[in-house]
C-alpha cells in the first residue's frame, strides 16, 4: 500500500481522519471489493495523493466491513469520496472520475504556497523566532507583493519589534476591498496607540485623550494586562472615542497576545459585557 494510503476502521476513524485532518487534507474513499467503479477510482485516488508528498492523505473505508462508517456519513452510492479539513467535511463526490477530475478536486483543497508560508511564519512566531518568521514573510511578499495576509502578518510583527515605519507603510498599503482590511486598519489603531503612549498625556488624567495615551504608554512598556484596562475603561466612557479608535487598538492588541491566555480571556468577556448591557 503507498505511504499516504491506510485501510481505517471505525475504531481508528477518529485518530486517522478527524485529528489528521488538522494537519493535513484526509481524504476518505468509501468502497467494497465488488464494486467495479470502486477500483476504477481507487488507483487514480491513490496517485493523486502520493502526488501531494504527505500534504494529503488517502483513508480507505470498505463499506461491507464498516457499515456503522457509511450510515454515519450518510453513504447512499459508492465510490463516495469526503474531504475532511481541520475536523470538518470540506468537499465530497460520489461516482468514479478521471484521472484529470481528481487531481483538480484535489488540488483546490490543498493550501496554496501563500497559507503555507503564512502557517510557517505563525508557527514560527510563537517559538519566539520571529526574525525567521520576518524572513519567511519578507520572501514571500518578494514573490506575490499581493499577497495582503503575508503583509498583514509582517505588519503585525514589525509592529512589536518596533519598526512602525515599515508597518504602517505595509498597512497602508492593503486595499480597502481586501478580506484584510478591516484588520489592518486595527493595526493601525493600536500603531497610533503606541505613538500616543510616546507623548506627554493631556492635563486632565480623566480625559479620554489622557486614557488612550497612557494605555499606549503601558502597552509599549510590556504591562499589557494594565494598558488592556485603560483602554476598557475608555470604551466604558467614552464607547465612540474618534469613531471607535480605542474599540480597534484593543482588538489590535488582543491579536497580538496569546489568544488562550487569561488575559486575553478576561479582556473579551469585559468588552462583551461593556458593548451588550
Amino acid at each position: 500500500m503507498p505511504a499516504h494510503v491506510s485501510d481505517v476502521t471505525t475504531n481508528s476513524f477518529d485518530e486517522a481522519v478527524v485529528q489528521k485532518s488538522k494537519t493535513a487534507v484526509v481524504v476518505v474513499d468509501f468502497w467494497a471489493p465488488w464494486c467495479g467503479p470502486c477500483r476504477t477510482l481507487g488507483p487514480v485516488l491513490e496517485r493523486a495523493i502520493e502526488a501531494t508528498g504527505g500534504k494529503a492523505v488517502l483513508a480507505k473505508v470498505n463499506v461491507d466491513e464498516e457499515p456503522a462508517l457509511s450510515q454515519q456519513f450518510g453513504v447512499q452510492g459508492i465510490p463516495a469520496v469526503v474531504a475532511f479539513k481541520d475536523g470538518k467535511i470540506v468537499d465530497e463526490f460520489v461516482g468514479a472520475q478521471p484521472a484529470r477530475v481528481v487531481e483538480q478536486w484535489l488540488s483546490g483543497l490543498l493550501p496554496s504556497e501563500g497559507e503555507l508560508t503564512r502557517e510557517e511564519a505563525d508557527r514560527l512566531a510563537r517559538e519566539g523566532r520571529s526574525g525567521e518568521a520576518v524572513a519567511a514573510l519578507e520572501r514571500r511578499l518578494e514573490q506575490d507583493e499581493s499577497d495582503h495576509g503575508a503583509a498583514l502578518r509582517l505588519a503585525r510583527l514589525l509592529i512589536d519589534a518596533g519598526d512602525i515605519g515599515r508597518a504602517v507603510a505595509l498597512l497602508r498599503a492593503i486595499p480597502s476591498g481586501a478580506s484584510e482590511a478591516g484588520d489592518a486598519a486595527g493595526e493601525l489603531a493600536l500603531v497610533e496607540l503606541v505613538s500616543s503612549g510616546k507623548t506627554e498625556p493631556p492635563g486632565d488624567a480623566a480625559s479620554s485623550d489622557a486614557r488612550f495615551s497612557r494605555a499606549g504608554g503601558l502597552w509599549s512598556a510590556g504591562s499589557h494586562a494594565e494598558a488592556l484596562a485603560e483602554l476598557l475603561e475608555l470604551i466604558r466612557v467614552d464607547r465612540e472615542y474618534r469613531d471607535g479608535l480605542a474599540r480597534r487598538a484593543l482588538l489590535a492588541a488582543l491579536g497580538h497576545l496569546d489568544g488562550a491566555s487569561q488575559i486575553v480571556e478576561d479582556a473579551r468577556r469585559k468588552l462583551a459585557m461593556i458593548l451588550f448591557s
